[in-house]
């Protein structure tokens, strides 16, 4: 798996680099100067078949990234924010397992292979996964109906949601 998510790693840098200007030969041996800038964004869409559900906000898929070739990544869901199944307290827990099942219920419905499409596709803190809105395999926005049923919040970069001090409403 690591081998995949190199390679599709390797793919979007060179998808957001575009091909590389010559250089003479007397730049050669200079240091590049190109990088990749974790803030682009790859428009997509990209369709991809859900491995698994990690939690309320991040999944695995098998992205479809041109025919005939396949990448399995970790993609979490731009911009929302679910509680952790490894929780500070028992609430939290109740309250992510919860997530887990209602992202579950979108993706997979009847589908025993679920198909989503990730757009805004970019790199986040953590590279080594992808950052990504989706959409379910009926053009449900997966991270606005999160938010939507209460089992997630926007995200804030800085400050984590405490869902130890909250009673979302699918629990009153």
């Amino acid at each position: 798996m690591t081998q995949f998510k190199f390679a599709f790693l390797s793919l979007f840098a060179c998808s957001l680099l575009g091909p590389l200007p010559e250089k003479p030969a007397s730049a050669q041996s200079a240091a590049p100067t190109n990088h990749v800038d974790h803030r682009e964004i790859l428009a997509g869409p990209v369709t991809a078949t859900v491995l698994r559900v990690r939690d309320g906000d991040s999944i695995d898929v098998l992205a479809h990234i041109w025919p005939g070739q396949r990448i399995a990544v970790s993609v979490r869901l731009r911009n929302i924010d679910a509680p952790e199944l490894r929780a500070q307290c028992e609430k939290e827990r109740l309250i992510a397992q919860a997530a887990k099942r209602h992202l579950t219920s979108l993706i997979i419905q009847t589908d025993p292979n679920p198909t989503i499409t990730l757009y805004g596709i970019g790199g986040g803190k953590y590279f080594g996964r992808i950052l990504a809105n989706a959409l379910s395999n009926n053009g449900i926005g997966i991270g606005q109906n999160m938010i939507k049923s209460g089992l997630a919040v926007p995200y804030r970069q800085r400050k984590n949601q405490n869902w130890c001090a909250v009673r979302p409403a699918v629990f009153r």
